[in-house]
């Protein structure tokens, strides 16, 4: 099977991740995408969230509608940093005969040789970049991946989604609507659980 990986913190998850997961789903024939929210990232850990499984319920709630959508616990499961080549191993071992394909947005895709062992990322997975076709900055980072690393890079031409889960927190914090940004059923949890306050 063609398994796509799209991992994040999802606090909360938004309109913007679930276009991303299903564009690459069809623009690659991918037959599933699981949704994996991070247990601790060790990138944000300066950000006040939810507890982690407040988050994969919201991402529950988000893919409940989606039969090729999934969303996994491996991670928050996992004690200490949540690490995305970790993630993959795991995933390698419990399907070990499937093509996984790692997405990554913008802002992951320029930093995965951050990443801890992202030789090892590379080798596990092959990467699909949602990026604008106008972003030549990222098709240099392309071929210095595919250089450095050998990596397997594919480049998913998608339109600027400007939403983003900081966006949101702070319109729910001003008492601002967020309808639309995100599925109507997260924006009712998150409104009964009164999570952002």
């Amino acid at each position: 099977m063609k398994t796509g990986i799209l991992g994040g913190t999802f606090n909360p998850i938004h309109s913007g991740h679930l276009i991303l997961a299903e564009q690459a789903y069809s623009a690659f024939t991918l037959d599933r995408v699981f949704i994996i929210p991070s247990g601790r990232s060790y990138f944000k850990n300066d950000i006040k969230m939810p507890g982690p499984e407040v988050r994969f319920k919201m991402c529950e709630l988000a893919c409940a509608g989606n039969p090729h959508f999934d969303v996994l616990d491996i991670e928050i499961k996992r004690e200490g940093n949540s690490y995305t080549c970790e993630t993959l191993e795991e995933l390698k071992s419990m399907y070990p005969d499937d093509e996984l394909y790692y997405i990554a947005g913008r802002d992951s895709f320029a930093e995965l040789a951050l990443f801890k062992d992202p030789e090892k990322i590379f080798s596990l997975a092959h990467i699909i970049a949602a990026v604008r076709n106008d972003d030549k900055d990222l098709d240099t980072l392309k071929i210095k991946y595919e250089s450095d690393f050998k990596a397997k890079v594919s480049i998913l031409d998608m339109p600027r989604v400007d939403i983003s889960s900081s966006m949101i927190r702070d319109h729910i914090a001003q008492g601002r609507s967020v309808r639309y940004y995100l599925p109507c059923e997260v924006e009712r949890y998150i409104t009964e659980k009164r999570i952002y306050g």
